[in-house]
């Protein structure tokens, strides 16, 4: 298994270190270290502890004389492609005698991380992306609709592929323009494979037969309603302690006092982070909305509210 040590370009920069480690060891465990200012962009990968923890580590390690596997260990700088090119960075971690450069790219939860920060990765450019799962998905489906019922054809695409596209989609919803639409194109593709029309149809009226939203809209349902989630759980401790500190900044205009604009983040990363994303959409929410209540039917009306609201804001 893999060591994987990830650092941010302000904790390279300033050596303010926050670092993530699982409960298995060296060698044939799985030991894991992120080093990263905001655990990328808030998204929910690690649970930190403090830099002291982390060099505690670094001192048991070589008390112990445990040796750490050069071949299991990978080392990545998380930045931006601007920051890389424009200050030269690189990463290089000697582990005993072994050396290793940064990784482009390392699976993190079932996610591709680039060094980048950003999802081509994942969704077009690796050899398990998204895409191309939904196009091997989309083949099947064509070679059962000629067997298949409507509503067995609905159920098998629901099994199959709109699950594959919500998978993780709360944390690359903010992904460039031209991805999502990349997966919308093989998302209407499945649409009329499933309701067996050709494209003299109407995307909404597609939608409306399959019931299922763009992928624009699921992405914004899925993170408001993890937000919802983390507000009610207060879990994970980091995830709601950033929400929250963020509904209460906008709450209370701290970002718009005396009647100034609003400045948006000028990192283009920041503006697409779930966390500034569910906050901008929280802001346009009806207030009803937020304040329905949580627990048992009353889940089920704020979904099919909540849905309503994001299809009607999202066109």
């Amino acid at each position: 298994m893999h060591f994987t040590v990830c650092i941010s370009q302000n904790a390279f920069h300033s050596m303010h270190f926050t670092a993530c480690i699982s409960h298995y060891a060296f060698h044939s465990k799985h030991f894991t270290v992120c080093i990263s200012h905001c655990t990328f962009h808030s998204v929910h990968f690690t649970v930190c502890i403090s830099l002291y923890a982390f060099l505690s580590m670094n001192f048991y390690v070589l008390h112990t004389m445990l040796q750490v596997n050069g071949n299991k260990t990978h080392a990545m700088l998380l930045t931006t492609a601007q920051n890389r090119r424009l200050n030269n960075l690189d990463l290089i971690v000697n582990f005993g005698n072994e050396q290793q450069r940064s990784s482009k790219v390392e699976r993190l939860l079932g996610l591709p991380v680039h060094k980048n920060m950003k999802f081509t990765e994942f969704i077009q450019d690796n050899e398990k992306s998204l895409i191309k799962g939904l196009n091997t998905r989309l083949n099947a489906l064509k070679q059962i609709k000629k067997y298949a019922s409507f509503k067995q054809r609905l159920a098998i695409a629901n099994g199959i592929f709109f699950s594959k596209v919500i998978f993780l989609i709360s944390v690359w919803g903010g992904a460039e323009n031209y991805l999502m639409e990349s997966i919308q194109i093989v998302v209407n593709k499945a649409m009329r494979v499933v309701c067996k029309v050709g494209k003299s149809v109407r995307l909404k009226d597609l939608q409306r037969m399959c019931n299922w939203m763009t992928v624009t809209q699921a992405a914004k349902y899925h993170s408001l309603m993890d937000a919802r989630r983390i507000l009610n759980t207060k879990q994970p401790t980091y995830l709601y302690s950033k929400l929250v500190t963020a509904l209460q900044e906008r709450q209370h205009g701290h970002h718009t006092r005396h009647g100034a604009r609003e400045i948006e983040p000028r990192l283009a990363l920041i503006r697409s982070s779930w966390l500034y994303r569910v906050v901008a959409d929280m802001r346009r929410m009806p207030q009803e909305l937020l304040d329905m209540p949580v627990g048992g039917s009353r889940d089920k009306a704020y979904r099919a509210r909540l849905r309503a609201w994001v299809t009607s804001d999202t066109q």
